[in-house]
């Protein structure tokens, strides 16, 4: 795995991550149930609606009742940390920085495959030009957005630059954690909900199937201050209204 492509990629969205979204939106309904963006011809996103969220035996809530599910993304970047001067601490987490590719086709026609693509996105470096699809084995990923903290920590997952700008801008707070199935190297499952700041439908996110990003125990043999980045993907399920 190339680290530096990885990094180099990142460093070119993250210098506009924290720009106030210059988009202006319809209302909610803009993006209906019934009118999601027609992707390709042999993928009906109105499928969708027949695809299950696969959080049975994780303690995350079910989506709600009026929610629907718009999107399904692969994340492929960081998550950062950061030590002070006890070295026997844990790291201290300061968000995440990662490309959306577009994966709601795969979770359409084989959701297998879909569970699967977090671990292979974390084997792979992400390509040299931030704009450019993921070759994710067999499956090429077109990117869809990127996600982001700003300055204030707030979990942001922008879409309004390529993918689906329908989708808009999601400003998220952390709702509920559930340990991954390999905790020891895995972030943890969780789902996010809407916060001021969101411009368009979103309402909520649900962060599964994490491969990678877990920190270092402790701070031993750290520089206190510097940013500490450990890789990873994920599934983020998207959910409007």
């Amino acid at each position: 795995m190339k680290a530096g492509l990885l990094l180099s990629t990142l460093v070119a969205i993250a210098t506009t991550s924290n720009a106030a979204p210059t988009l202006s939106l319809g209302p909610r309904s803009v993006l209906s149930k019934h009118g999601r963006r027609q992707i390709s011809a042999e993928c009906d996103l109105s499928a969708l609606d027949n695809v299950t969220l696969p959080i049975a035996g994780t303690s995350l809530p079910a989506p709600g009742a009026d929610f629907f599910l718009a999107s399904i993304t692969v994340g492929r970047g960081v998550q950062n940390y950061t030590c002070g001067n006890d070295s026997t601490a844990a790291p201290v987490s300061t968000g995440a920085i990662a490309i959306l590719y577009e994966a709601s086709c795969v979770g359409v026609a084989d959701p297998d495959l879909l569970a699967s693509l977090p671990g292979q996105a974390l084997a792979i470096s992400l390509p040299d030009d931030p704009q450019a699809d993921l070759d994710c084995g067999s499956q090429p990923l077109e990117r869809a957005g990127h996600h982001f903290f700003t300055a204030a920590k707030v979990p942001t997952f922008d879409f309004t630059e390529s993918g689906d700008p329908e989708l808009g801008l999601g400003a998220m707070s952390v709702g509920v954690k559930s340990p991954a199935p390999d905790a020891s190297t895995a972030v943890p499952w969780l789902s996010l909900n809407r916060a001021d700041g969101s411009v368009g439908p979103i309402q909520s996110i649900y962060r599964l199937n994490t491969a990678g990003g877990v920190a270092p125990a402790t701070c031993a043999n750290q520089e206190p201050g510097a940013t500490i980045s450990v890789q990873y993907a994920a599934q983020y399920w998207v959910y409007s209204q």
